[in-house]
Formats: structure tokens, C-alpha cells, sequence
């Protein structure tokens, strides 16, 4: 199938060959944006996911962020049956998958098993993300506020490489080299 994520809140499976839609998971509909809702006779700002993050097909199977409930849903692929669900932040993202792992970008790095959702552990990062973090063999590289961190990916422990970021990053690797964009200046390093 190909996976279509909407903004309204579904999940669409197309099937290629038929050139037709095969299944749709429809998450909880709210509405986008900044909405203000009342409680307790106050104003307060309802905040939606600015991005969910990919959507995950592989062995059957599909991960990805809703943002109606700010979970992590695995579905299987071939009937949209639920298979589990995770809780993450309103702002996280699912950025990476390997073998063993979902992994969700947000106040922290979760690792989620694969198979059954749960945290396998989970690191908070220091700064704000506002770029595309990078995944090695062994380790996460992310550009936050005035720092680049690795988070081993074995373990889940934070080590801090750099502190001279004048901004959070957008992050890519070239090689042995960590390509790194902030704002207008390109840098290029050896991979920590």
C-alpha cells in the first residue's frame, strides 16, 4: 500500500495496482491550529502537532502519530487492526525506525519496542528541536539550543559533544562527515 496521512486526522491506504482506496483509519477529529477552549469559565490554547513525523510500513506493519490523541498508533497493514498504542508529546515526531525500535522525537528521545509499543527508554535532550535529527549505526545525533548531543541508541545515555550552536539544527550525515544547517551557515565535521 501506499500511506497517505491527512491533516484532518486519517490514515489512508491505497492499494497501487487497483488505484483504489483499500482502508482508513480515522483518528478523533479537533479542529487544527490554535483553537481556545473554555474551562472553568477561562480562554486557554488548545496547541496542535506541528508534524507528525513518518509514517512507518515495515513486515507488515503501520506506525504511525496521531495527532487527535498524541499517541503512537501501530496498525496491521493488511485491515487496519489496532495492534497497539503509545502516548507521546503534542509536539513529537516519529523520526527513525530499526530492527527493534520505534523511535519518537519530542521533549525527549522514546524508544518504543516494535512489537508491543512499550518504552524501552526514553532520554530528555537539553534545548529545542528544531531540525531533522540524524541516526548512525550506534547513536542519534541531535543539533538543539547551543548544543549537539548523541544519545546512544543501545543504552538510551545522553553525552554531550558540542556546545557552540548558535542555533538549533537540521542535521545530515555525508560519508564520515555530520553535515550541520543552522540558519544561513553550513558546517562539516567528522562524525563524533
Amino acid at each position: 500500500h501506499l500511506m497517505v496521512q491527512t491533516n484532518n486526522g486519517a490514515l489512508i491506504a491505497v492499494d497501487p495496482i487497483k488505484l483504489q482506496v483499500a482502508w482508513a483509519y480515522t483518528q478523533k477529529i479537533r479542529p487544527s491550529g490554535l483553537n481556545m477552549l473554555r474551562r472553568h469559565g477561562q480562554a486557554i490554547a488548545d496547541p496542535i502537532a506541528r508534524h507528525t513525523g513518518d509514517v512507518i510500513a515495515i513486515d507488515g506493519l503501520i506506525v504511525a502519530k496521531d495527532t487527535r490523541t498524541n499517541q503512537v498508533v501501530a496498525l496491521r497493514e493488511y485491515d487496519a487492526a489496532m495492534l497497539w498504542t503509545a502516548e507521546s508529546d503534542a509536539d513529537s515526531t516519529i523520526v527513525h525506525h530499526d530492527d527493534q525500535h520505534i523511535y519518537v522525537l519530542g521533549k525527549e528521545l522514546v524508544a518504543l519496542d516494535r512489537r508491543t509499543g512499550v518504552r524501552v527508554w526514553w532520554t530528555p535532550h537539553p534545548g529545542e528541536i528544531a531540525g531533522q535529527p540524524v541516526f548512525t549505526q550506534d547513536a542519534c545525533l541531535i543539533a538543539g539550543n547551543q548544543r549537539l548531543c548523541r544519545i546512544d541508541l543501545a543504552t538510551g545515555k545522553l553525552t554531550h559533544y558540542r556546545e557552540d550552536l548558535a542555533q538549533p539544527a537540521s542535521l545530515h550525515v555525508v560519508g564520515d562527515r555530520l553535515i550541520c544547517l543552522t540558519g544561513q551557515r553550513l558546517t562539516a565535521t567528522l562524525l563524533p
